[in-house]
């Protein structure tokens, strides 16, 4: 059996690229000012802060790909929610919101992928229509068209 490393390379890079893409669109979306709103109330709600970086940013990764229509590519989804809940823990602490601790980071990160894990399990192409968290459908509507914004998760 023979390895060709630049299609190892190819297909490195464009696993990195879609990797960025998502988190790119994942920070456009939070920072919108249509959808910032739905987040800050979503990361300032009530509870554990690893319980809400973990649905905030599975929130977000099922949000992204109800506008893709499905179509993330699922290598990219576990890695991409990572760095957006990252950024989520980021901006707590630079607005004086929480201050996110490395504990608290890493159970959220924990608890997320059990999230994306139930969100789209191996072997299957789309997410299930239901949060794992709250086991209620998610909104298929628009975040703007929300009368009152609860986080990406809802309330």
């Amino acid at each position: 059996m023979e390895m060709n490393p630049q299609a190892g390379m190819e297909q490195a890079s464009q696993s990195q690229e879609n990797l960025n893409k998502i988190v790119l669109a994942g920070t456009r979306l939070m920072y919108d000012p249509k959808t910032f709103e739905i987040f800050k109330a979503g990361i300032t709600k009530e509870g554990a802060i690893d319980d809400v970086l973990a649905t905030q940013a599975a929130g977000l990764i099922k949000m992204l790909d109800d506008r893709a229509q499905g179509k993330l590519p699922r290598a990219a989804i576990a890695p991409a929610a990572v760095m957006l809940l990252i950024e989520m823990a980021r901006f707590m602490t630079q607005a004086g919101l929480a201050d996110p601790q490395e504990a608290g980071i890493k159970s959220a990160i924990e608890k997320l992928m059990k999230i994306i894990l139930r969100l789209y399990p191996p072997g299957k192409q789309g997410p299930q229509t239901e949060t794992p968290m709250q086991g209620q459908a998610m909104p298929q509507q628009e975040p703007q068209q929300q009368p009152a914004p609860a986080g990406i998760m809802g309330a």
